[in-house]
């Protein structure tokens, strides 16, 4: 088959203009400069409406307008180039894949594997403007849609033959091949050759079923269109919402002023029931308000939404630990560890556990590693500096704990975890009353709520010391009740427990 493409200027209707058409057949294939504009072009509309719920996103981190006008014009020439090479290589693919259009004498095809359409089929051609689209996707000159009504016969006998429309939109070919396509289609079925772009021919006895056919089609693609325009504006909106929910909620999170972020992170999931990091920030919040059953039912919401999410096994092992159900932990963390080998939260929450189970020596061989590479992480020095009191090493402890007026914590929360620490090992080495400023302090933000499982045990500790026989009846009978293992009560009481390495 010849798959040169004919070219040819407009001709007005006149007898005199009419030029020859050379014969086919004949391969029009999309024009690779039509295919860069349609790119180019379209970037422009995918940039900016991709960008749209990125604003949102970003302003709770922006300091002034002028900052988050640099960022956002970054994310626009980010996506709209990325676009654009994307895109572009998937115009290139289908046009690979579909070949063309194929002109032939008994008729056409509009792809490699479409069904040839007899030229005798052809009952009518369309060819009209489409200022909407090219406005929409920056293109120009003005797309237009060829239409190409060919008749198909009827399935139920004595029934009048259907018309249906076949589309070619010029976006596809630069403006003298689609001009080309037009002139050659109409003198092809129709004898004329047309004088300009728009324009209408009909066979006489296909006027009927024409218009049913041109009002159906005229019908679908204004609900498609309204269809399309009403789900963009609602997805761009919703993504608008939750972003910005989101990261108002996760700077909200980092001040550490939680009642504010579970609001934002509520309202992200409202948006959103199926944004995983959305239930795993408002569980992490929830636990950090003591709400430790609520934040086990949104962690697991979360995983339920994405079955591999770390983050939100390490929360339910966190929980667990709380709960003290070490094999559940365990069994967490090891899949935790799995999709994630070199996640610290995860390490630090396995050193936990065996600081639990009286497991110091390979509690001190991961956290040594951990402080070791980031000697600000608090939880890490604070977590070293029990396993080392709990093994007998109080010196060690001690070091660990005065190293961190040399190494700021990342957070408050490790700031308060290290006190906690600190006033452990006051209670072991015989500072009560340092121990006891400490306990009190940390104890305040509790006054009228449950304080922590690790705090009440020290209070345990630090009664035991001072033979407050009352008070440690009583911490112990409220220890019970939350059902701390008998063991780590006892070694609470018995302080010297917490300097002997008889469990290692």
């Amino acid at each position: 088959m010849e798959t040169r493409t004919y070219y040819k200027r407009f001709s007005s209707m006149s007898e005199s203009n009419k030029t020859e058409l050379p014969n086919g057949p004949f391969l029009l294939r999309s024009a690779p400069t039509a295919m860069l504009r349609l790119a180019l072009g379209s970037a422009c509309t995918i940039a900016t409406l991709l960008c749209i719920p990125d604003g949102a996103a970003i302003l709770p981190d922006t300091e002034n307008f002028g900052v988050w006008l640099v960022r956002i014009t970054g994310l626009w020439l980010s996506a709209y180039f990325l676009w654009t090479l994307g895109f572009l290589a998937i115009l290139y693919l289908v046009r690979t894949l579909t070949r063309g259009i194929e002109l032939k004498d008994d008729g056409f095809k509009l792809w490699r594997f479409g069904r040839l359409v007899k030229w005798d089929c052809v009952r009518a051609i369309s060819c009209e403007a489409q200022p909407f689209f090219s406005k929409a996707f920056c293109l120009t000159p003005v797309v237009h849609r060829l239409i190409i009504y060919c008749a198909k016969p009827s399935k139920s006998v004595g029934k009048p033959e259907k018309i249906v429309p076949h589309s070619i939109p010029s976006f596809q070919f630069t403006a003298e091949e689609f001009q080309s396509l037009l002139v050659f289609v109409s003198e092809r079925c129709f004898g004329i050759q047309p004088s300009g772009a728009h324009l209408l021919l009909i066979d006489d006895s296909a006027k009927g079923q024409l218009k049913k056919s041109y009002e159906q089609g005229r019908t679908l693609r204004v609900a498609m269109s309204a269809f399309i325009l009403i789900s963009l504006v609602a997805f761009l909106s919703r993504r608008a919402v939750v972003n910005f929910n989101f990261n108002k909620a996760n700077h909200e999170y980092r001040q550490e002023r939680y009642q504010a972020a579970l609001t934002y992170y509520r309202t992200a999931t409202t948006f959103d029931p199926t944004f995983a990091p959305a239930w795993d920030r408002l569980a992490r919040t929830e636990y950090r308000l003591n709400l430790v059953d609520e934040a086990e039912k949104d962690w697991l919401k979360a995983i339920q939404m994405k079955p591999d999410f770390v983050e939100s096994k390490i929360g339910l092992a966190t929980i667990s630990l709380k709960k003290h159900e070490y094999s559940k932990a365990r069994q967490l963390l090891t899949s935790a560890l799995r999709l994630s080998p070199t996640s610290i939260a995860a390490y630090l929450s396995l050193s936990d556990l065996y600081i639990r189970e009286y497991q110091y020596t390979s509690a001190i061989d991961i956290l040594r590693q951990l402080v070791e590479s980031n000697e600000s992480n608090g939880r890490a020095r604070g977590l070293l500096a029990r396993a080392y009191l709990r093994s007998g090493q109080i010196e060690e402890a001690k070091h660990q704990l005065e190293s961190k007026t040399k190494h700021k914590p990342d957070s408050v929360s490790d700031t308060a975890f290290l006190s906690l620490v600190a006033a452990e090992v006051a209670i072991a080495d015989g500072h009560v009353d340092n121990a006891e400023l400490s306990l009190t302090r940390l104890s305040a933000p509790f006054k009228n709520g449950v304080m922590p499982d690790d705090l009440l045990l020290d209070w345990i500790a630090l009664r035991s010391v001072q033979s407050d026989d009352l008070a440690v009846e009583n911490l112990v009978r409220s220890a019970k009740k939350r059902g701390i293992p008998k063991d780590e009560i006892e070694a609470a009481r018995r302080v010297v427990a917490l300097r002997s390495p008889t469990h290692e």
